[in-house]
């Protein structure tokens, strides 16, 4: 049985009189005696002492020290040491210098630790200006679109630098790319109360995210686009463009992502529900209550999406020109016992104390 561990794999180039080289700290059972060949996709390429090829993660990079490349290893030393803002300020300095003839794929090394490094030193421009470096050096691969930086948490004038970078690739042709990049800057946007402009990303989006023929991993990528759009659509209480954006591809999305589907669209029907007249009212509560049913069917369904789910179910029934008001209770009574961890027990407690 192998055993799993960060091991430490070094590779020893022997010529003349040569010192230990390279080495490298992955979380990978590998045995030394490595030559490192490539670097692309998200992964690092090389070749085992008995010749035979083999992949490793980049993502499981612990460290790495290259032969003639001290300023590596100083990046590398002041990143071990949490000194995250000198060590970015380090690899960036790397960045701008020529890679070695035999090391091409140096560049693609130093933009992922640029991009790590940011994301720790809470830079989001700057690791944007790596994954979109990566981006381009890699056609938009799905390994590159994973290593997309979470959004931020706070807002502040990095992120509006960073919604500049992306902004700079609009005009991309690949659907892979723009259906990675798009999604994301709408977010920002959102982070930055510029609501608006998000709103209108997501008129975009909804328009134009499809899968890319060419990449077929990007399908996925292309109806998360479409389901975000629509998440920015009841932000902006346009609920009719959620339904127009979202009931068309329902058979298409997977389960994950039809539990997002369906609460965005049970949402939409209960809000268009309560501000339409009878019969349009009723019809769009009962679709309301029915979307919400499926969600809580879905095995994927996580503790918070089932209680945003019975709220939309409570709220319906008490929406009714004839109020359930015994079963909106029930909803909320199931939120509070089942899932009273989640943010939507709060709301549903003070539900039920107005419904007594």
């Amino acid at each position: 049985m192998k055993r799993r561990a960060i091991i430490l794999v070094s590779l020893i180039l022997t010529a003349a009189g040569a010192a230990p080289a390279d080495s490298i700290t992955l979380k990978l059972p590998y045995p030394e005696g490595i030559v490192i060949t490539n670097v692309k996709d998200g992964s690092i390429y090389f070749r085992l002492a008995n010749m035979k090829p083999m992949i490793g993660p980049l993502a499981e990079l612990q460290e790495i020290s290259i032969s003639g490349i001290a300023d590596l290893d100083a990046a590398e030393k002041l990143l071990k040491s949490r000194q995250y803002d000198q060590a970015l300020a380090a690899y960036e300095q790397l960045l701008k210098k020529p890679a070695p003839d035999d090391k091409p794929w140096l560049g693609q090394l130093v933009s992922y630790r640029i991009l790590t490094t940011a994301v720790r030193a809470k830079q989001i421009d700057r690791a944007v200006a790596a994954w979109l470096s990566l981006m381009d050096a890699n056609e938009a691969s799905a390994p590159i679109i994973a290593l997309r930086p979470a959004v931020p948490t706070e807002k502040g004038d990095a992120v509006d630098r960073a919604i500049d970078l992306l902004a700079g690739k609009e005009n991309q042709t690949s659907p892979a790319y723009r259906n990675a990049v798009d999604p994301y800057r709408m977010k920002l946007l959102q982070l930055q109360g510029r609501n608006a402009e998000a709103a209108t990303l997501a008129e975009k989006i909804s328009r134009s995210a499809q899968p890319d023929p060419g990449t077929p991993q990007s399908g996925r990528v292309a109806f998360v686009s479409k389901i975000e759009a629509a998440e920015q659509f009841l932000r902006s209480q346009q609920s009719d463009k959620v339904l127009s954006t979202l009931d068309p591809l329902m058979e298409q999305f997977n389960e994950a992502e039809l539990v997002r589907a369906l609460l965005a669209t049970g949402q939409a029907q209960l809000a268009l529900g309560k501000a339409a007249g009878e019969p349009q009212r009723q019809t769009l509560l009962c679709q309301a209550t029915l979307s919400a049913m499926r969600v809580l069917m879905l095995g994927s369904a996580a503790d918070d999406d089932k209680a945003r789910a019975l709220w939309v179910a409570g709220q319906a029934s008490e929406s009714f020109k004839d109020p359930n008001t015994a079963a909106a209770k029930k909803c909320y009574e199931k939120i509070i016992a089942d899932y009273p961890r989640t943010v939507t027990s709060t709301a549903a407690r003070q539900a039920l104390t107005r419904l007594k």
